[in-house]
């Protein structure tokens, strides 16, 4: 709806551009004629080959971010099995030792202390790789939308320097996208502009 309003302020202000008014206070309306045209963004944008590459590389980039992440959660996640592992380990002996009365009050004490401090370290290691794990998703959604942003942004380029060409050689003064989303200010007299955009892009 703000679309087409803007559309239709945009027209008015053109109309009124195009009209001069005479000594007798009769308008009269410009004799040149304004060319609309109008052209399906969406279908040169999945016909293009270079955005099906473009694609693919943003896929083949994220695809081998995912698998990276993967493999250093996974390896983080058998250091702490490890340390789990031994933590457990140390406690069952301690255990049956004290059930046996083989230790004494100090070395029950000083076993205590050191199960403690494995818990410790166990409990910051599984916090520092939770925030690390974070710290790379982050990243790695950074980087994927600079490559994004890399691929497409001359794609985009290129499709409108073709358009203001077409623009320029066929006498267009606005040329509008009426694929689903974009803006016509008005369709019914508009041309469609696709055959003469798709050459300059080399789409068959």
């Amino acid at each position: 709806m703000k679309n087409l309003l803007t559309a239709a302020i945009v027209l008015l202000a053109f109309v009124l551009m195009s009209v001069n008014f005479g000594e007798s206070g009769v308008t009269q309306t410009a004799p040149k004629q304004v060319k609309f045209g109008h052209v399906d963004m969406t279908a040169i944008l999945t016909t293009m080959p270079q955005i099906k590459q473009a694609n693919a590389k943003l896929e083949a980039q994220r695809t081998q971010s995912i698998k990276q992440l993967e493999a250093q959660r996974t390896q983080s996640m058998k250091q702490l099995e490890v340390k789990y592992a031994q933590m457990q380990t140390k406690y069952g002996k301690a255990a049956q030792d004290a059930q046996a009365g083989l230790l004494t009050d100090v070395q029950q004490t000083q076993i205590q202390q050191e199960l403690e401090k494995m818990q410790a370290d166990y409990t910051a290691s599984e916090k520092a790789m939770s925030e690390n794990l974070v710290k790379k998703e982050r990243a790695m959604s950074e980087n994927l939308v600079k490559k994004e942003k890399a691929l497409f942004d001359p794609i985009q380029s290129k499709i409108r320097t073709a358009i203001d060409q077409v623009a320029v050689e066929k006498g267009y003064r606005f040329i509008f996208d009426s694929s689903k989303g974009g803006m016509v200010l008005y369709g019914r007299k508009a041309d469609d502009v696709m055959k003469y955009v798709k050459p300059k892009l080399g789409i068959n």
